[in-house]
């Protein structure tokens, strides 16, 4: 066991010489076998072990023996204790999250605050071989992308998994032969909690009726998973760092650089810019990226978990907390320049940014809404028809029509923002002199 756990340790450079490491401490097997191995090895690595205990507030009496068992444990062994206490109850309450949900991310800002506050540098978990199946099993069903068949990762961050390529057998059979101790949570034969279903009653059918050893075969590929997870949003971080305008509220995608984009990586696009608002992915499922690869069209929208709004326009695809039309408005700060045009340049321009012939400016410009008169001209070689005429044929909603900003020569509009420029202002060969107006969004919520 301790040469499997330390191949692992290895392996992925884990523990270095004189690390300090939280450890999590339940009291069950898993995380005795844990600490006991770290406690083996704190010589050779020259280990700073805390052991933290989180009381949930659950278990009444069994959650109090648990508590003064690991205190036990560590004092028997000579490792500092820490027990926390938390009303998981309250707090699952209060943030709408399952008791299950609500006890994870307790225990790991606990781990962080200890972290921080008293500088340790690593957090070691226990989880183990079968624990990282019944993740990618709930994930696949639940309809994750390969981040979530990839499974648990052994290290991330701070965090540290040693036993993630051992057993849960292995683990007890270990603890019987070191004659080790553990508390058994009663509450992990309920099946009231998902994952106590999985590891309970679907993987031991799947064992039993399907496939042997299932839970060695489903963490098998994890590597590979895991590589082709890191490739495509390697690709996708490259792609939004050249092609997506971040504003304070959205973000937003030009539909000429998003239709060619390949659709894996798409989707890892999509991901990441729900990910920037959200600052998690937990009830985004596979069917919600589909919806958004999906969207097409202009005017159209998608409402998603965590308000979460996607939305189409003339030009662009626009991922964000709200949609333009809803619950913020938008102030536009305006900001340009000129400059000689060489022929066959290369013409900057995004959702928010672009290039004008100023020659073929007569009145001046400036940024309004529309007025009556307003016209534009939307083919290269015909005439102008009336702004109310464009907005209704490019399905712009009626109730926003009013607020849409346009640059404006007078009454010929040079750009609808947020849709299209007019013909009559674009670049050609014989322009002369580049305007770039340039605007910036700042979003405030509305009373």
């Amino acid at each position: 066991m301790i040469i499997a756990v330390k191949h692992l340790i290895e392996q992925y450079h884990m523990l270095q010489k004189g690390d300090s490491v939280v450890v999590g401490v339940s009291g069950g097997a898993d995380s005795v076998c844990l600490l006991r191995i770290l406690w083996k090895l704190r010589d050779e690595y020259s280990l700073k072990l805390l052991a933290v205990h989180v009381h949930h507030g659950i278990r009444g009496k069994e959650a109090d023996e648990d508590a003064a068992f690991t205190e036990e444990l560590c004092r028997q062994w000579q490792i500092p204790y820490r027990m926390i206490m938390r009303n998981i109850p309250k707090m699952a309450k209060q943030l709408g999250l399952s008791e299950e949900e609500a006890g994870r991310k307790a225990r790991y800002e606990i781990f962080y605050q200890i972290c921080e506050q008293e500088k340790y540098q690593k957090i070691a978990v226990a989880h183990h071989q079968n624990d990282n199946a019944e993740t990618i099993l709930w994930n696949f069903l639940r309809g994750s992308g390969l981040r979530g068949l990839a499974g648990m990762e052994p290290v991330r961050g701070m965090i540290i998994r040693p036993l993630l390529e051992v057993t849960r057998n292995q683990i007890e059979e270990w603890m019987r032969r070191q004659n080790l101790e553990w508390r058994v949570d009663s509450t992990n034969q309920l099946t009231d909690y998902t994952r106590n279903r999985l590891r309970l009653q679907l993987i031991p059918f799947i064992e039993q009726q399907l496939v042997s050893n299932f839970s060695r075969r489903l963490t098998a590929n994890t590597a590979i998973f895991s590589e082709a997870d890191d490739y495509l949003t390697q690709q996708a971080k490259q792609w939004i760092q050249i092609y997506v305008l971040h504003q304070m509220t959205e973000s937003s995608m030009l539909l000429k650089d998003w239709i060619s984009l390949h659709q894996a990586v798409k989707r890892y696009v999509i991901r990441l810019e729900i990910e920037r608002f959200t600052k998690s992915l937990k009830d985004i499922t596979a069917e919600h990226i589909e919806a958004v690869m999906k969207l097409s069209g202009t005017g159209k929208h998608l409402d998603l978990p965590m308000k979460i709004c996607v939305w189409t326009d003339y030009e662009a695809i626009h991922i964000g907390t709200s949609k333009k039309n809803e619950s913020f408005e938008q102030e536009y700060e305006m900001n340009y320049r000129c400059f000689p045009y060489k022929k066959r340049e290369k013409i900057i321009q995004n959702v928010y940014t672009k290039w004008f012939d100023y020659d073929k400016i007569k009145n001046g410009f400036e940024l309004r809404t529309r007025k009556t008169g307003d016209r534009i001209q939307i083919l290269p070689d015909h005439g102008t028809k009336k702004l109310k005429d464009y907005m209704i044929d490019a399905k712009i909603p009626r109730e926003i029509r009013a607020s849409v900003p346009v640059i404006a020569d007078g009454s010929d509009i040079m750009w609808v923002v947020g849709y299209r420029m007019s013909e009559a202002y674009k670049i050609t060969d014989e322009t002369n002199t580049v305007l770039q107006i340039e605007l910036t969004v700042h979003s405030k919520e509305m009373s």
